[in-house]
């Protein structure tokens, strides 16, 4: 969605969370990326990531997209949220558009990019939905507390009605 939307609007660029993590913790494995400590982790995306953004944007702000502010560690029977925002990219982002989908879509596209890339990641519609819930109430933290630009938002992308979802991506991009 995010690549299709650039195309016809230049003057986003997009970046790919995922990717990028994936370049600038190299090779480590998951069970090594999670010895880092949570504080660790986040000041090395912070200054990555708000060197991407000051690169990219000619000093225009940018409406970052993403399916999530938190991120599940799941060891054995545990769990534990790992906060990924920082109120450092505040002055990068213009409006926040959080993605989310039906939880049935979001395990079939992990299905595929398992096999595709060998990534593995939960596929229980449950805890994909109890996560977009933990996403979703950080999210809307976030917003009451001010810390994320007015008009932000969370888009819901339906299965089969990606246009909808498109509309209101750049709806929050046009208000930023």
């Amino acid at each position: 969605l995010v690549d299709a939307i650039a195309v016809d609007h230049p003057e986003i660029k997009p970046v790919h969370a995922s990717q990028e993590l994936r370049g600038l913790f190299g090779n480590v494995s998951r069970e090594e990326l999670e010895l880092l400590t949570p504080e660790e982790k986040l000041s090395r995306m912070v200054i990555h990531f708000t060197a991407i953004f000051d690169r990219s944007m000619n000093d225009d702000q940018a409406v970052m997209m993403d399916t999530h502010l938190v991120v599940p560690i799941r060891k054995e029977n545990s769990l534990v949220y790992e906060d990924i925002w920082s109120s450092e990219y505040a002055p990068h982002v213009s409006s926040m558009a959080m993605l989310s989908a039906e939880p049935a879509s979001v395990r079939q596209w992990r299905l595929e990019d398992e096999i595709t890339t060998g990534r593995k990641r939960s596929t229980d519609v449950r805890a994909i939905a109890d996560d977009q819930d933990v996403n979703i109430s950080r999210f809307e933290q976030l917003m009451s507390e001010g810390q994320l630009p007015a008009g932000s938002g969370v888009v819901t992308n339906f299965s089969g009605r990606i246009g909808e979802a498109r509309k209101a991506v750049e709806a929050i991009f046009r208000h930023g």
